[in-house]
């Protein structure tokens, strides 16, 4: 029966559908986010509250699940924390930081209605650079006040928290230099996680239908399970075919949205290994994440200048190549050229395949703390969780945790001798463990 993984060798260790499905992923979210920019909250609520909930619920999930399988071969192929931790803010940080400038400096000066000098010395206007460290604000002073969607300068930054926070939890399992089984038994223990904070109560959407933040980095975990298992899935359309039905059907469950979220990784990774040609010119570069980043602006700002129009066929046909050739620039002149570092990422004296236990407790500790607090500022517990004296002893446990599993990962790894990560290629078999 063929694998995921036998597919994947048949195209040179590339699924050849990966840079489609991140395209359309990326358009998919833009022509929904021309609902909100162009009617507003109330008809934002309608559209959850209708059967396209299913589809719209889909979108960010597949989007990290996709991701959790891309980015499990830089684990693999990664020897030690620093790179990469480094490669990750390589693809990143570029373009999100230009994102934030030009709103901040260019599209937010022009826009506001406050004076520059009240503009430029609000409390708003400094928050919206919290973006860059996982503490989200997607507002700036006097910005799109009148639009359908008032305030709102970028709606799409909501999910770097989360993102960052997938970074961190395969960090840690970097530090810890796990393999296969290590990595399967953390992502189980994020899935135990989820079902414990369903039966303490917290809520498994946001109050306008939005997929919680908990449930993004469980997709991004399901997609580190199908690629680390990835020779031993089937490669099958009738079970990609199952898993679509099933996850549309379930995903607004509370109760079985874990079965939709693993449909819905399948699915994607599935398309991604399928041969889906991509028109030129997206296929001459990686222009999936400066579609998503730069949209919503641009959306909002077609939506002020022009009110008569207000209409999603309007929005998504003015929009849509203003923001494509946005990205192209984006990735020719900021992405690609930032990415040319990696070389001296890689190039750096690998770790040591036994680390002391000094160094994994320190960076196990430091990724569960900063994990935690990027969960907690990206919506990832129940609301109000902060305050209550909950809070305060489960923060040192899960720091005071992680040190300990460090501690005995690193003494278990001095005592066998066994090397951290066994470096492998999408094309070739992971090393069991």
């Amino acid at each position: 029966m063929p694998s995921i993984g036998r597919q994947l060798q048949l195209h040179g260790g590339i699924g050849p559908g990966f840079d489609a499905a991140r395209v359309a992923l990326a358009l998919a979210i833009l022509c929904w986010h021309s609902v909100m920019t162009s009617y507003g909250l109330e008809a934002e609520l309608a559209v959850w509250a209708s059967p396209y909930s299913a589809p719209l619920s889909a979108l960010m999930p597949m989007f990290f699940a996709l991701s959790g399988f891309l980015v499990m071969g830089s684990f693999e192929r990664t020897r030690d924390l620093k790179t990469f931790l480094g490669l990750r803010a390589l693809r990143i940080l570029p373009a999100l930081t230009t994102e934030i400038l030009i709103s901040a400096f260019v599209l937010g000066s022009l826009l506001t209605t406050r004076p520059l000098a009240s503009y430029f010395t609000d409390p708003l206007f400094f928050k919206y650079f919290g973006s860059l460290v996982g503490k989200v604000s997607v507002a700036l002073p006097g910005v799109f006040e009148t639009n359908p969607r008032p305030g709102l300068v970028n709606v799409s930054l909501w999910t770097i928290a989360p993102e960052l926070t997938c970074y961190m939890y395969l960090g840690l399992q970097v530090a810890l230099r796990l393999r296969r089984f290590g990595v399967t038994v953390a992502a189980c223990a994020l899935i135990l996680a989820n079902v414990a904070a369903d039966i303490g109560g917290a809520p498994t959407s946001g109050a306008d239908g939005v997929v919680l933040s908990r449930f993004l980095v469980l997709s991004f975990a399901l997609g580190n399970l199908l690629y680390v298992w990835r020779d031993r899935i089937p490669f099958r359309w009738d079970f990609a075919g199952l898993c679509a039905g099933a996850g549309l059907l379930l995903v607004r469950d509370p109760h079985l949205v874990y079965v939709a979220l693993a449909g819905f990784a399948y699915l994607i990774v599935f398309v991604g290994c399928c041969r889906v040609p991509l028109p030129y010119p997206f296929s001459t570069g990686d222009y999936s994440y400066g579609i998503y980043l730069y949209a919503f602006p641009i959306q909002q700002t077609f939506a002020q200048f022009f009110p008569d129009h207000r209409q999603v066929f309007w929005s998504i046909l003015a929009c849509v190549p203003v923001v494509c050739c946005i990205a192209f620039a984006s990735w020719w002149l900021v992405e690609k050229p930032a990415l040319r570092f990696r070389k001296f990422l890689r190039g750096s004296k690998p770790a040591s395949d036994v680390p002391s236990a000094r160094s994994m407790a320190l960076a196990t500790t430091t990724l569960t703390a900063y994990g935690f607090l990027l969960a907690l500022s990206s919506g990832f517990f129940a609301a109000g969780f902060a305050k209550t004296e909950a809070f305060a002893v489960a923060v040192p446990a899960a720091i005071g945790s992680a040190a300990i599993v460090a501690l005995l990962r690193a003494r278990f790894l001095r005592t066998r001798s066994v090397p951290g990560i066994v470096f492998a290629t999408a094309g070739r078999d992971a090393t069991r463990a």
